[in-house]
């Protein structure tokens, strides 16, 4: 029994404990129990950052699922563990005629990739993926405060993910060749998704631990309602916390700041969002010393307005 607890699917306890907190995070006992033997069945090693597991919904029962996430050497190593895999012999073909835009930057509408199977008869044959960029692109709404609705409202913009428009014809080549292996070796690799088919949560640059904690804090920011890159400012004491996008802070905080009256309230605006406003300088650092300037100038300014009615 001890040999079995130490070495469970080859695991230690101690490498069970890391591989659920850096690839399985979210899981629950049968979750992890299930993304554990898949990764046995399919011949692929957690600590090797080959596959991971995405839970979808974890809030709500009635939608909550599973993914397992391979990388796309994975998936190719899986199908060549068949002995009828052949790579494609030609580079990824690319349509380019969509419209270039902030979403799409170079205008690719598809891409297609081929690989090979070989049948029973020992002949070749090709299997063709094809990927759409509007349905694998990941694009997000922008959503920011609305101060005639009194809420977050979605700007009617998009936003593409930092991978997707750093490395967008290898993005959307990993999706089509995904597609194309599930579609040949549908019982070896039915069921697994690449990458760039999760929603972008992994930069292939990252660390597992990084990646996790990157997908960690999308969770909350969306049980919180905040999207990447707003700042939570909370203008007057007791008032609720609103996010503000970066494009709009600059003037939501110099049109709250010129309304004060006393050099006391600023320094208390400036205390409640310390941290935020540091944050801000981290990212922006000529939008943070813009506001620390603003924010300078108005206490100046209340104070020469105090000294000159006290003369």
């Amino acid at each position: 029994m001890t040999a079995l607890v130490q070495h469970h699917q080859g695991f230690t306890p101690a490498q069970l404990d890391i591989i659920r907190k850096t690839c399985a995070p979210e899981t629950n006992n049968d979750e992890f129990n299930l993304f554990i033997e898949s990764a046995k069945g399919y011949g692929l090693n957690p600590m090797k950052r080959q596959i991971m597991a995405m839970v979808f919904s974890p809030k709500d029962p009635k939608k909550r699922r599973m993914s397992l996430i391979v990388e796309i050497g994975g998936l190719r190593a899986i199908a060549s563990r068949s002995g009828r895999y052949r790579p494609a012999g030609d580079p990824t073909a690319f349509e380019m005629d969509a419209e270039k835009t902030a979403t799409n930057p170079l205008g690719i509408s598809r891409a297609v990739v081929t690989v090979f199977k070989q049948d029973d008869r020992g002949q070749w044959h090709p299997v063709v993926g094809e990927a759409w960029w509007d349905e694998h692109a990941d694009v997000t709404d922008e959503w920011a405060w609305n101060d005639q609705a009194g809420k977050r409202q979605p700007t009617g913009k998009k936003t593409l993910s930092n991978t997707w428009g750093k490395m967008p014809r290898l993005m959307i080549a990993k999706c089509a060749e995904a597609q194309a292996l599930r579609k040949g070796w549908p019982e070896d690799i039915g069921g697994l998704y690449e990458q760039a088919e999760s929603g972008g949560v992994w930069d292939e640059n990252m660390l597992p631990t990084e990646a996790i904690e990157a997908h960690a804090t999308e969770v909350r920011q969306q049980m919180i309602g905040k999207r990447a890159g707003e700042y939570a400012i909370q203008f007057a004491m007791g008032e609720p916390i609103q996010m503000i996008a970066p494009g709009q802070i600059y003037d939501r905080i110099a049109e709250y700041v010129r309304g004060l009256d006393t050099t006391m309230e600023v320094r208390d605006f400036r205390a409640r969002n310390k941290e935020a406003l540091r944050r801000l300088w981290g990212d922006d650092k000529d939008a943070g010393l813009s506001i620390s300037e603003m924010m300078d100038a108005r206490t100046e300014e209340l104070e020469r307005e105090a000294e000159n009615e006290a003369a």
